[in-house]
């Protein structure tokens, strides 16, 4: 459901989608064949529907936000090898190297089931990093590494405790396309705003009486200050989740105070680790904690010469799962080699465990400021500016 009222049932996801896939094969979809997704915030229920098509008709999914803008947008799909190219675009459209077809062209068509032919290591998605310490990356997901641990049962079904689920994650990134999975087999409808603001937000959540909210820190920050506990009635929140990055303390604190009967949480992962991850319930006497992995020997902190650290030695942060690995898309595989060797991927973070096992971080190794004879954590330096009034 967005922002705006627009709703779609899980049977019309079901019909829709297998439009899109009898389309996509009429134009040539071969098995593992990535397939360029662009739309805006706006176009998030066409996209949910042109994302399963392909997938049902055994293509691999390239979400691309059109916040990128049209040159970078252009430049990934030509790196990725596009087929072809879904959009919900009125004006200028990015060069596709195949076919290309407006998502309301795809609106009507023969909506027979479609009979997926799948095998649970075939390629599903195709999703680019942030490109935050160098050019993005194409980072390629199966389907068993998408529906990894997911159990659509009923007495097993995700965030039961709520009739509605709120976020205004960007398409295209980690968090969205996680959200987007959820909501084929969690218990409440998911609300998605186009873009985030934080008015809108809390209106949404007294308008709707909703149980789980998902934000990245500079949400949850915007949301402390400009007070939105105080202006809307939130009190239906039972779960607040923040994820892509480390919580300040301080707004952590702040929020815990504004939200008295939800639970707060924190997400660390990546693009590349996912499912992989840590998640920890806010707890005031470990304020800058993420969490410990559910199976011992998931997480590791290393040296600059690879060897294990022990516990309060700063190194490179690493996670790994029981799912299987993602790995970077073009990658040779006449090689013989596991994208991240023993299914461990780099953070590209700085951290410790403390001597319980919870991972602190220290900063991006990139962020990292030398000044002398000292390395300065930005993490740090930003967590002390949200203390001071």
């Amino acid at each position: 459901m967005l922002s705006g009222g627009d709703r779609l049932t899980f049977r019309e996801w079901d019909r829709r989608s297998d439009v899109v896939a009898r389309a996509v094969r009429e134009r040539g979809l071969r098995p593992g064949k990535p397939v360029g997704l662009v739309f805006d915030g706006s176009g998030w229920i066409d996209y949910a529907v042109a994302y399963c098509g392909v997938q049902k008709a055994g293509g691999a999914a390239v979400p691309l936000g059109a916040h990128l803008g049209l040159p970078a947008i252009t430049e990934l799909l030509a790196r990725c090898g596009v087929v072809g190219m879904i959009h919900s675009r009125t004006g200028p459209v990015p060069e596709s190297p195949g076919w290309t077809v407006g998502a309301s062209e795809l609106d009507t068509g023969d909506d027979t089931p479609v009979k997926m032919s799948v095998r649970p290591g075939d390629a599903a998605q195709i999703l680019y990093t942030s490109g935050t310490t160098g050019q993005p990356k194409g980072v390629l997901a199966s389907h068993a590494n998408l529906t990894y641990g997911l159990a659509p049962m009923a007495r097993h079904r995700l965030l039961a405790h709520s009739e509605y689920c709120l976020h205004a994650f960007a398409l295209g990134s980690n968090a969205a396309q996680t959200m987007l999975v959820n909501a084929l087999v969690a218990r409440p409808v998911t609300l998605v705003c186009s873009r985030f603001d934080a008015e809108e937000f809390g209106a949404l959540i007294e308008r709707h009486r909703v149980g789980s909210v998902f934000v990245v820190p500079a949400m949850a920050i915007e949301l402390v200050n400009r007070r939105i506990a105080e202006r809307f009635d939130l009190s239906s929140v039972v779960l607040f989740g923040s994820t892509a990055a480390a919580l300040p303390p301080a707004v952590a604190l702040a929020l815990t105070a504004a939200l008295p009967g939800a639970t707060l949480t924190n997400a660390y992962t990546s693009t590349e680790a996912a499912p992989a991850q840590l998640t920890m319930v806010f707890d005031a006497e470990r304020p800058g904690a993420l969490g410990r992995p559910a199976r011992p020997g998931d997480l590791r902190i290393t040296g600059e010469d690879g060897r294990l650290l022990p516990a309060g030695r700063t190194g490179a942060v690493w996670l790994r799962s029981a799912a299987p690995p993602r790995g970077y898309h073009g990658e040779k595989p006449e090689t013989g080699e596991r994208p991240f060797a023993g299914g461990w991927v780099p953070m590209g973070d700085l951290g410790f465990q403390d001597a319980d096992g919870y991972l602190h971080l220290v900063d991006r190794v990139d962020d990292v400021v030398k000044t002398g004879a000292l390395a300065v954590s930005t993490l740090r330096v930003e967590a002390a500016l949200h203390e001071h009034p």
